[in-house]
């Protein structure tokens, strides 16, 4: 799908990072050339959600993957197939797994507008069997991901580099890994029934998930399909070694598939012998070895797409 003329832009901007201000002003000078129209909002200010009210043509998120998940809820809330405007990302975050599976990683400092830029349908995936209906972006599961998401939560470290603070997070994981208790899986996808002690089990829409890691490197982000990603028990020597190699630098893209086995997939009936699920990137809480279903929602978002 290619670009159609546009005229109204929308920025919706985490200031978190850097001078708000500086920011805001170099975003709109990247864009005036192309737009007859340009807002800005913050995310920082109330009633930022009210963007799209204005009816954008299209929206520019200049932040990490937890703005991008806000930005999608607003516009799911208005689930109009074909009505909603397309995204562009521009990754300011530490992990920018959405980003980086757009093939849009070049930050702000190195962006550049391309009108002829692709259009990319984004399916959602839609949980039941929570509390309510529940939509993810990157992913679900269980096992040592929301493990490291809590470790990460309760370990803040002040000053720290994206770099540094995804190299940290890759060393937590692999303290992680190394001691953790698997637990059992209980799955029935699209039919088939597995059971099982496992490491992890994620079902991603992208092709990656934490500190960057690449677990679905088939992951289509528009095909109607979500990867289920398996890691055994006793693939664990060989998860560790995926993991030690990202650390030294001599990682090889195929390191994590050794470890796992993946499946492609319309709908998953989950349950887990534990408690610590996932969503994105916030745990479930009260989560007690219950079963749900997560499936691909029938509504998508459009992304900009980099080839």
């Amino acid at each position: 799908m290619t670009f159609r003329k546009m005229k109204k832009a929308q920025i919706i901007h985490n200031p978190t990072a850097g001078n708000e201000e500086h920011d805001r002003k170099h975003i709109i000078s990247l864009l005036e050339k192309s737009f007859e129209d340009i807002r800005y909002v913050s995310t920082k200010t109330d009633r930022w959600e009210d963007f799209e009210k204005y009816h954008p043509d299209v929206i520019f998120v200049v932040g990490g993957d937890g703005t991008v998940h806000k930005v999608a809820e607003v516009l799911m809330k208005t689930g109009v197939p074909g009505a909603l405007p397309p995204v562009h990302v521009i990754p300011k975050g530490t992990a920018n797994n959405i980003a980086r599976t757009l093939g849009t990683t070049g930050g702000l400092d190195n962006f550049h507008y391309e009108p002829n830029i692709s259009i990319q349908p984004f399916n959602v995936g839609k949980i039941q069997g929570m509390e309510g209906e529940q939509y993810f972006y990157e992913g679900v599961g269980f096992g040592i991901i929301p493990r490291l998401i809590r470790k990460m939560q309760n370990s803040e470290v002040k000053n720290e580099s994206p770099e540094e603070e995804l190299r940290r997070s890759v060393k937590t994981l692999l303290e992680i890994t190394k001691k953790y208790n698997p637990k059992t899986a209980y799955l029935e996808a699209d039919g088939e029934i597995i059971k099982g002690g496992f490491l992890l089990v994620e079902l991603l829409n992208i092709n990656y998930i934490g500190p960057n890691l690449f677990l679905a490197p088939a992951a289509e982000m528009g095909d109607g399909l979500l990867d289920l990603v398996m890691i055994p028990q006793e693939n664990r020597e060989l998860l560790i070694t995926a993991l030690e190699n990202v650390l030294s630098g001599t990682s090889s893209p195929s390191e994590f598939q050794k470890a796992s086995r993946t499946m492609r997939v319309k709908k998953v009936k989950m349950q887990w012998n534990g408690t610590g699920v996932h969503i994105d990137d916030d745990l479930v809480k009260n989560y007690s070895r219950y079963p749900f279903s997560a499936m691909v929602a029938p509504v998508s978002l459009q992304f900009f797409r980099k080839d």
